[in-house]
């Protein structure tokens, strides 16, 4: 069964890095016709792989594969990998890639401006700092389906989107920049009156109605 698991891990992969190599700059291909294959694998083997080294493999796998995938089109199979999956745990995965994504690339940008060979025309490319970032933190904490998100069934889902947004409210609030747009006015209205108080609002009524169960 481990072979199994594994097997089909390898060779999905395997299909999709195929994909990426022929039809470079046609990003529709691999999100429409092997995403799905992509995103079953994943789930598959993360999840419900019996040992956790095998698990433990498959995700340090993920990362590498990743890697090696452009910039632009990376950003996309994962926005196309969470918004495909139902499980809480594996958006907070993808998730948790994206800030980390987002994180190397503000380091990155960091180094080129402290690097004495560099100037003010120096080209920043950050294809995950983009205002495409909140409508990704928008899907978990304002289902399209309306209203709050479904807890506690989407707990880690939940919280790996808030520390995403606090991660980048800070980000561009120390640097002061505002790539994301995550600063103006309208967005950070939007953020409390959208996401956060309607989901203050349920944990506040799941806690009472824990408390009168208690009680």
């Amino acid at each position: 069964m481990q072979f199994f698991f594994v097997f089909s891990f390898f060779f999905s992969f395997l299909i999709i890095a195929l994909c990426f190599t022929f039809s470079m700059g046609k990003e529709t291909l691999i999100c429409s016709t092997h995403m799905f294959t992509l995103e079953q694998a994943i789930k598959m083997v993360i999840m419900y792989a019996p040992e956790p080294e095998v698990r433990k493999k498959s995700f340090a796998l993920l990362k590498v594969v990743l890697a090696d995938i452009p910039n632009t089109q990376r950003f996309d199979i994962l926005k196309a990998l969470i918004t495909n999956t139902g499980s809480s745990s594996m958006i907070a995965i993808f998730i948790d890639i994206f800030k980390r994504e987002m994180h190397m690339e503000v380091c990155n940008i960091t180094s080129v401006k402290e690097s004495p060979d560099s100037n003010n025309e120096t080209h920043l490319d950050m294809p995950f700092w983009t205002p495409s970032i909140l409508e990704l933190v928008e899907s978990v904490l304002r289902p399209p389906r309306g209203g709050p998100p479904s807890l506690p069934d989407a707990s880690d889902a939940v919280l790996s989107a808030l520390n995403l947004y606090r991660f980048v409210l800070m980000t561009e609030s120390i640097g002061k920049t505002n790539h994301t747009g995550v600063l103006s006015r309208s967005n950070l209205v939007k953020a409390y009156n959208e996401w956060l108080l309607p989901l203050c609002t349920l944990v506040s009524g799941i806690m009472t109605e824990n408390k009168n169960d208690y009680d």
